[in-house]
């Protein structure tokens, strides 16, 4: 009776041991995969800044195309209407 009682404490015994170090592994792997992860969040919002960036210089840079675009189109016209005035006073 003794040996089975003996017998059933080592199996409860080595289940907690080996329970424990499992917890342990488990914990350490969520500790890699949470780091990871942190890494990753910092790297995502690293590139959103950037992106960001890019997209203010973008909304700059077309600001000042149509502008230039504007200046541009009535500079034409103005050279376009002096043309025909040219033309036609030579007639």
């Amino acid at each position: 009776m003794i040996i089975i009682l003996v017998a059933i404490i080592t199996a409860f015994f080595m289940t907690i041991v080996f329970l424990c170090l499992d917890f342990y592994k488990q914990k350490r792997l969520f500790k890699n995969r949470a780091a990871i992860l942190e890494n990753s969040i910092t790297l995502l919002g690293i590139q959103r800044e950037k992106q960001l960036n890019q997209l203010k210089i973008s909304e700059a840079l077309f600001k000042q195309l149509k502008k230039s675009n504007q200046i541009l189109s009535e500079t034409i016209l103005d050279i376009n209407v002096d043309l025909f005035s040219v033309l036609f006073n030579k007639n």
